[in-house]
Formats: C-alpha cells, structure tokens, sequence
C-alpha cells in the first residue's frame, strides 16, 4: 500500500502543481489577467492586450506596434522619450528646443552645424574662419558689406564703383587722391595747383605745354626756339618786334 501512494506521490510532482501548464492548458504566469495565448509576454506583468503604451522601444500592449501614440516630434519613428537631440534644425527629443547643446557660435539661435556664414564679422558657423566665401572685392579680408570706401583706385564695398563721394576736381573719373597731374590747364589731383611740375621756360606760371609764343626774346613754347613764328625781316634772327634798325640799308 504504501508502495502505490508513493508512485501516485510521485506522478502528482511529476505533473505539474496548479501554475504550471501542462499540454492543452493555458496558464497566466505572470499573474497579470490575462492567459497566455493573448498575452505577447505572459513573463511581464506590465505587458498585456490593454496596457497603457509607454515610451519604452517594447510592444506594452500586444498589437505588433512599439511606442505607438506616443510624442515623436521629429517623426522618426523614435518616441521623443527614446531619441536623442541631433544637429538637424528639429526638435529630436520633444523637449521644445531645438539643436540644444549643439554650438552656436555667433549666438544667432542657429546651431553651428546648419548656420550659414554672413556678412556681420563673426564666424557664423564655427569653423574659426569670419565671413569666408563672401565677397570681398578689394581681397582686403573684408567683406564687402562691412567695408567702407577708401580713396585707392579700387571698389572697396563691391557696389561697383570706384572712389564715389571723394573728391574729383576736374571731373575725369579719377579721384583727386589717385589722380596724377596732367598737363592741362586744370588742377587734376586737387592740390590747388595747376599743371605742377612740368616745365615753364618762361616762368610766366603758364606751363610750356599750353603756352604760346610771344614776341618777346623769350622760349615761351618750351621748343628751345625764340619767337618763331614772328617776322624777322632782316633775317638776322631777332624778330622784327624786338629788332631796332640799323644803318644797313635793310628794313
């Protein structure tokens, strides 16, 4: 007798107590309410048909979708809580800020990695270089918003002209700062006076250039020539203006 209660002992343990599923039975082992063939995850009682979707990359309530419904701000099918903030100009994590922690350089509100480099003298973008790739006309390291023009001969601010608001005395195109004096009758380079610097054999204040003869004993003209031109009619090389009349038989 003793022998059969000790077998039937036995096959009792062997069978399984009342959580354990033997074949064909369900069983609940997670002791969430809900029997393992509906539940996706009958070892967690916080997943199961019905569960509150949390944002946790797991299927939390069986419906073959994770983190559905959730907040996912950049829509990258990652929930805001899970995802982390990349340099891209969106707000990756929900949290309302976008590029936070990303430099920003310039202070503008653009991170450093999507800023765009301006004319403004800072460097927009963080790469250690100021206003690169903008126009500077002048290849003075400025660009060419933030220059102003100087007297040079060249367009310093790159609104193509050349000198503008400096003076130009004689009107030529060339300001009186890069101009060079010609010989003219006009002040070219603004000094307030006129054709200095080329000759005037006669010293009448007139350059050689513009001046004409006169019949007066003097190389007026610069040509090295005295009072050509005028009558000599004795030919003795003194114009008749100048000549005085000799006992000679000659006018």
């Amino acid at each position: 007798m003793r022998t059969v209660l000790l077998i039937l002992g036995l096959l009792l343990l062997w069978t399984g107590g009342p959580a354990c599923q033997s074949d064909g039975e369900l069983t609940d082992a997670d002791g969430d309410g809900v029997l393992s063939d509906q539940d996706c995850e009958d070892d967690d009682p916080t997943v199961f048909p019905g569960a509150i979707e949390d944002c946790n990359g797991r299927d939390d309530d069986c419906d073959d979708q994770v983190d559905e419904g959730l907040g996912d701000s950049d829509r990258d099918g990652l929930c805001d809580g899970l995802d982390s903030e990349d340099c891209d100009g969106l707000d990756n994590d929900g949290d309302s800020s976008v590029d936070e922690d990303f430099p920003d350089t310039d202070a503008d509100g653009t991170a450093d990695c999507l800023d765009s480099e301006d004319c403004d003298g800072a460097d927009n973008d963080g790469d250690g270089v100021v206003d690169e790739g903008l126009s500077d006309s002048d290849n003075d390291g400025l660009c060419d918003e933030l220059d102003s023009e100087d007297c040079d001969g060249l367009d310093n601010d790159g609104d193509g002209l050349t000198d503008e608001n400096f003076l130009d005395t004689d009107d030529d195109g060339v300001a009186d700062c890069v101009d060079s004096e010609d010989c003219d009758g006009t002040d070219n380079d603004g000094d307030g006076t006129i054709d200095e610097g080329y000759p005037d054999t006669d010293l009448d204040g007139l350059a050689d250039c513009l001046d004409n003869e006169d019949c007066d004993g003097l190389d007026n003209d610069g040509d090295s020539s005295v009072d050509e031109g005028f009558p000599d009619t004795d030919t003795d090389g003194i114009a008749d203006c100048l000549d005085s009349e000799e006992c000679d038989g000659l006018d």
